[in-house]
C-alpha cells in the first residue's frame, strides 16, 4: 500500500509538473499565433511600404548613378572652361580672367577650384548662371560677387566653381596651378 501511495504521489507530481510545462507552453504558442495573425492581418500594408521603399531606393540608385555619369575622372577643367567660354558668348557676358585653385582630395572623390572674373548685364548673367548649371558634368557654384557698380561691360563678376571627377593620387591632390 505505501509503494502504491508512493507511486500515486510521484504521478501526481509528475501529472501536475507537466501540466504546467505544457499549459505555460500553450500560453506561449497561442502569444506567438496572436502576433503573426497581426502581422498577417498587416500583411497587405506591410507589402505596399515595402513596395514604396523599394521604389524610393530605385530612384535614389538611378539619380546616384546619374550624377556618377556627371563626375569624370580627370579635372578635366579645360573642357569646362572651354563650355563657359562658349556659353559667355552666347549669354553675351565678357570673361576676362579663369583661375584654377587647388585640387583636393576626399574618399571617394576630387574636386578643383575654378575662379572666373567677368561682366555682363543682369538678365545675361542670370541666363549665364543657369546654363552652367545645365553642363553635362557637376560644377558646383561655390562663391558669386556682383558689384552693383556697372562698367561699360556690365556688372563685374566673380564666380568660382568646385569641379568635381574621380579620386586622384595624393601626390596630384597638393598641386596647385595658377
Amino acid at each position: 500500500m505505501g509503494g502504491f501511495v508512493c507511486a500515486l504521489c510521484v504521478v501526481t507530481v509528475g501529472y501536475f509538473g507537466f501540466h504546467r510545462h505544457f499549459a505555460s507552453l500553450r500560453t506561449e504558442t497561442t502569444e506567438r499565433v496572436g502576433l503573426v495573425q497581426a502581422k498577417l492581418e498587416n500583411g497587405e500594408s506591410i507589402r505596399r511600404n515595402y513596395a514604396a521603399q523599394k521604389k524610393t531606393l530605385a530612384e535614389l540608385l538611378q539619380r546616384v548613378e546619374q550624377v556618377r555619369q556627371r563626375v569624370p575622372e580627370q579635372a578635366e577643367e579645360g573642357e569646362f572652361l572651354a563650355n563657359v567660354s562658349r556659353l559667355a558668348r552666347t549669354h553675351k557676358i565678357q570673361i576676362n580672367d579663369f583661375k584654377r585653385g587647388a585640387s583636393t582630395a576626399k574618399d571617394d572623390h576630387s574636386s578643383t577650384q575654378v575662379t572666373i572674373t567677368g561682366a555682363g548685364a543682369h538678365a545675361d548673367l542670370c541666363r549665364f548662371l543657369e546654363a552652367i548649371e545645365q553642363l553635362p558634368r557637376v560644377a558646383h557654384l561655390t562663391q558669386m560677387s556682383v558689384n552693383s557698380k556697372a562698367d561699360r561691360d556690365g556688372y563685374p563678376i566673380v564666380l568660382s566653381y568646385a569641379l568635381y571627377f574621380g579620386k586622384q593620387a595624393e601626390s596630384d591632390t597638393t598641386r596647385v596651378t595658377r
